[in-house]
């Protein structure tokens, strides 16, 4: 991560302990960033040197979550991002406001850019829920989100649809699910002529059979009137084909949500490519900021 263009050497720190915002970047135990570098200095060999001077720990905070960011890390350079985000925050009153991430592997949930924002963000504004979660089984779920697949699922990569993947069943009775908190679950699912049906239920609730037959296009189910707490849903196949691109997990509460759609692999010609699926699910995810980050795999194959 390029900081204001000042980068040193590789460091790792942890978003999630800062709590800190217009009075500069502090951990959950109330130390500025070169306090705990310097804290840990001492249990690692790599040192870099901070612009306020001295050794500091290119090993910087533990956690659960990391974001690669550059060792001179120097907040003053993110002052204009925190009075950016104080303005934000005073002037806050959209209930919803939905951050589309469309990328190739550095954008993805597997990587801390996105992780760091969506914890920056949802702790200033609120959590507005977990956002988009790709079918395919390789991809990477957001966080607080568990997936599970079982049976016999084709996965359809650099496709189409909103996130350009798909999984396709093969077998009645094949289960894709979702747990997670979440109001509302939007299924998206491509609706083809011959197409079979699946089910879905809410926790152990009673099935309810979509038919995806018709013309060639990306539908929606939605699943609502739940309370925000962990709840599954699962998909099951009634008759095939049918083929699932994804959901858009919800919740009541303002602040903000990240659909992630970015996936590894991807370049600026795979995103163009990516047909009718993919502006039809831009428009029904209807993202109110959109950050795209692409370019490295181009460079990649010349």
């Amino acid at each position: 991560l390029d900081v204001g263009g000042d980068i040193r050497a590789s460091a790792t720190i942890t978003a999630t302990n800062f709590v800190g915002r217009q009075d500069g970047l502090t951990n959950a135990s109330g130390q500025t960033l070169a306090q705990q570098m310097a804290t840990n200095n001492a249990a690692t060999a790599t040192t870099a040197t901070n612009l306020a001077g001295g050794p500091v720990s290119a090993s910087m905070f533990n956690g659960p979550t990391t974001l690669a960011m550059d060792s001179g890390f120097n907040r003053q350079m993110l002052n204009q991002w925190d009075s950016q985000i104080g303005a934000w925050s005073i002037v806050w009153r959209h209930p919803t406001l939905k951050v589309a991430l469309i990328g190739d592997s550095w954008m993805t949930w597997n990587r801390n850019l996105s992780v760091a924002l969506q914890a920056e963000l949802q702790t200033i504004f609120g959590n507005a829920g977990a956002g988009w979660v790709n079918s395919v089984t390789n991809s990477v779920t957001p966080p607080g989100v568990t997936q599970s697949v079982a049976g016999n699922w084709t996965m359809n990569l650099f496709d189409h649809g909103p996130s350009l993947a798909y999984a396709a069943s093969g077998t009645v009775g094949d289960t894709w699910s979702v747990t997670a908190n979440m109001a509302t679950n939007v299924i998206f699912y491509m609706q083809q002529p011959g197409g079979g049906s699946f089910s879905y239920r809410i926790d152990s609730g009673s099935p309810v059979t979509v038919h995806t037959s018709g013309s060639l296009s990306l539908q929606t189910t939605n699943i609502g009137g739940m309370d925000g707490n962990s709840h599954t849903i699962t998909l099951t196949t009634v008759s095939t084909p049918w083929n699932l691109y994804g959901c858009d997990i919800q919740l009541a509460t303002s602040g903000i949500r990240i659909d992630n759609l970015s996936y590894p692999g991807t370049t600026s010609e795979s995103w163009t490519n990516g047909g009718n699926a993919l502006s039809s699910g831009l428009s029904v995810l209807a993202p109110d900021v959109a950050i795209i980050q692409l370019g490295i795999n181009d460079q990649a194959g010349g």
